[in-house]
Parts: C-alpha cells; sequence; structure tokens
C-alpha cells in the first residue's frame, strides 16, 4: 500500500480555490473540553486552504486555557480542515487521535476533546464525514498493525502470512473508497473522498477517477474545489502511461535553450530535482551508474531543476559536485510571486507537486514510466535494454 498521502491530505490541503462570486458565509467552531483534557492538551490548531488562489495551507493555532472557547472561520462553499491537538511536554495521550477532519458547511459546529476521543458534531455532512473516517480508520489501523508485526517477526512463514494480509488490506482500502464515493457523492463529503481517490489513482489509473467525477451531480461539479480537482484528474490523464510527453523548452546552465524533442535516445529520463532536495540528491548516484552502463545504447538524461534564479550558484556547484554529465535545463521561473514551492509553468504543466519527480520515456517520447527510483528503475532499464 502507498505510505504517501494515505487520508489525501495533500492533495486537499494543496487545492487552489479560485475566487468565484459565491456568498461568503461565517462558521464557528465551539470547542469544550473536559478537565483531563484540559489538563494535557497545550494547543488546539486549525489547518485549512486558503481561499485567495495560492494553494497555501493555513495554519492558526489556538493556546488552550479554558476549557470552552470558539473558532471563526468563513467559506463559500463546503470545505474541510483538519483539527488536530499539541499536548503539553510530558504529557501523555494515548488512546485520543491527534487530529480528525472537520466538514465546514453549516454555521455552527461542536468540538468536543477528552482523552480518548475527538467528537465532531455539526451537519448531516459531518455524521457522514465520521461514518467514512471510521470506515477507513480501521483499514489503516489494520495496515499499521500488520506493518508493525512485520517489522518484528523473524519467523520466515509467519512474515509471508503477514504479506499476504498486508496486500489484501492494502487492496481493500481503494475498494472501500470508490464504494463509498458512490454511496455518498450527493453530499459535501465527495470532495475529500475524490480527492483520495485521485490521489491513489494518479499514476496508475487516472481515468477510473475521471468516471467517478463524471458521476457527480452538476451543482458539486460547480465547487471551485471539485473544478481544481477535475483540472489535475485532466493533467494526470494527459501524463499517464502511453501518452506522449509534452513538448517543452528550457534554458541550460549557459541560458541556451533546449527542447526535450531535440533530445535523441532510446530511453529518455527526464528527471525533475532541485540542489536543495536531499532525496534527489541521492539517488543521483544510482542514476549516474545506470547512465555510465547504458548510455552508449541510447539512454539519456534530461535533469531539469526547480531551483530558483537567485539559487543558480547552488544548482551549478551541485551538478559539478554531482558529476551530472548529461543534459541540465532550469525551470526557476515561478507562475506568481505569491505562490512557492513546486507552481511552475511546466510543473503545473506535468502535474508535478513534489520532487524527486521523474517521467522514463521511449524514443517517440510516449511515458513507459512515472516516478521510477533505485531498484525500480534499475529493473526497468535491464528490461528495456535486454530486449533490444
Amino acid at each position: 500500500m502507498k505510505n504517501k498521502n494515505l487520508f489525501g491530505i495533500a492533495v486537499l490541503l494543496l487545492i487552489a480555490v479560485s475566487a468565484k462570486a459565491q456568498k461568503e458565509q461565517q462558521a464557528t467552531i465551539r470547542f469544550s473540553l473536559d478537565n483531563a483534557s484540559l489538563s494535557n492538551v497545550e494547543k488546539i490548531y486549525i489547518q485549512s486552504t486558503q481561499a485567495n488562489g495560492n494553494g497555501l495551507s493555513h495554519y492558526d493555532s489556538i493556546a488552550v486555557d479554558k476549557k470552552e472557547f470558539t473558532y471563526r472561520t468563513s467559506f463559500t462553499e463546503p470545505k474541510f480542515v483538519i483539527v488536530g491537538i499539541i499536548p503539553k511536554p510530558g504529557s501523555v495521550l494515548p488512546k485520543l487521535k491527534k487530529f480528525n477532519w472537520v466538514l465546514i458547511d453549516t454555521s455552527a459546529i461542536d468540538v468536543r476533546v477528552s482523552l480518548d476521543s475527538l467528537v465532531i458534531s455539526g451537519s448531516i455532512g459531518q455524521k457522514i464525514n465520521n461514518i467514512v473516517e471510521l470506515k477507513l480508520n480501521r483499514i489503516a489501523d489494520s495496515i499499521k498493525l500488520l506493518k508493525n508485526q512485520l517489522k518484528t517477526s523473524n519467523d520466515s512463514v509467519v512474515k509471508k502470512e503477514l504479506q499476504a494480509k498486508l496486500q489484501g488490506e492494502g487492496l481493500q482500502w481503494p475498494y472501500v473508497l470508490k464504494q463509498l464515493f458512490l454511496q455518498y457523492k450527493t453530499t459535501n463529503v465527495a470532495t475529500k473522498l475524490l480527492a483520495q481517490l485521485f490521489d491513489w489513482n494518479k499514476d496508475t489509473n487516472p481515468a477510473t477517477t475521471k468516471d467517478l467525477y463524471d458521476l457527480l451531480p452538476e451543482k458539486q461539479k460547480s465547487y471551485p474545489s471539485i473544478e481544481a480537482i477535475h483540472k489535475l484528474i485532466l493533467v494526470s490523464l494527459a501524463t499517464s502511461t502511453g501518452q506522449e510527453m509534452p513538448d517543452f523548452v528550457l534554458p541550460d546552465t549557459r541560458d541556451v535553450p533546449h527542447s526535450l524533442s531535440s533530445v535523441k535516445g532510446k530511453v529518455i529520463l527526464v528527471d525533475f530535482w532541485a540542489s536543495w532536495c536531499v532525496p534527489c540528491r541521492e539517488a543521483i548516484p544510482e542514476i549516474r551508474k545506470l547512465y555510465a552502463k547504458y548510455h552508449k545504447d541510447g539512454f539519456q538524461i534530461v535533469s531539469v531543476s526547480i531551483d530558483l534564479k537567485n539559487m543558480k550558484t547552488n544548482w551549478l556547484n551541485a551538478i559539478k559536485t554531482d558529476s551530472l554529465t548529461w543534459l541540465n535545463l532550469t525551470d526557476n521561473v515561478l507562475m506568481s510571486e505569491e505562490k512557492s514551492g513546486i507552481h511552475t509553468a511546466l510543473a503545473e504543466k506535468l502535474g508535478i507537486k513534489s520532487i524527486p519527480a521523474s517521467f522514463l520515456l521511449d524514443s517517440n517520447y510516449k511515458i513507459i514510466g512515472k516516478d521510477l527510483q533505485g531498484d525500480a528503475l534499475t529493473r526497468k532499464l535491464n528490461d528495456l535494454f535486454s530486449t533490444q
């Protein structure tokens, strides 16, 4: 089962909500703590996406010094925020889940905090979300338990049984998620479920998410957050395995422009990275070995850095230090000064939200692999060149 974004947090919190002429409404979250939680909780935090079009995650925290207090927010469409707790130093909250999803689609929401629960009540949609979270958390908890058992077991027979169970639970996750979406697609929980389904299917089967999106009522499709997910789905479809990689033109280390279509090879790796990206730098030695092994047979690499313009020296030093002897290009113009992170025009066109990210192409620039690293990339290249 995938490790990243198990609950679709990244997708939901990075949806860029566009401004629309919709009436802004106010909502109040009313918090209440019992005596035990008051003694153990230092802060309550609320994390959401700002509705200003830049997709930045907005974070607020409230120091807990009384049993009851309120937090006010606004919404122009149903939205989810994460409500979580920060324990006091030295306190132990073994049973309490450290965060939960709160659906903002009504004027009043209640959050009751105790040592063994974080109970949220509000709209009908919130009640549905509580049911959804309960079902998904059961699978997640089962997977976590199996992984821990697998890690501590020394018995090969037991480990084999645990791996089979783990695989079964992993297959349960997308199936249950899909069934929940089909059941609740007309409710305000649809946004979160669609985001989670997109996160699961984006690299392997984006068409499935597109089919599910098509089932949404027109009212749901009109929400800016759903429109944002729809755009991500379309990008994922356009950059899925079997599709031709969109051509691009970027400058090299001497500001000379190069197009992807000018690079000729039997197999081409387009690798997105940055000098400050530790996992990217850690992956380079293995990539360098593969280049040395297969370059003579037609293996080409195009490294695309997203280092900002004021970090050009860092980029050039990293190229020299890591011995990147292939074509090095830069995509360092941010689309907006307000944006941060990976928001270049090319990254957005290709649906890249984090690095390292890569596309493996055949001689016709068709995508034959995405985000392959380490052993997976080695096996893929071994297979490709052994048949040529």
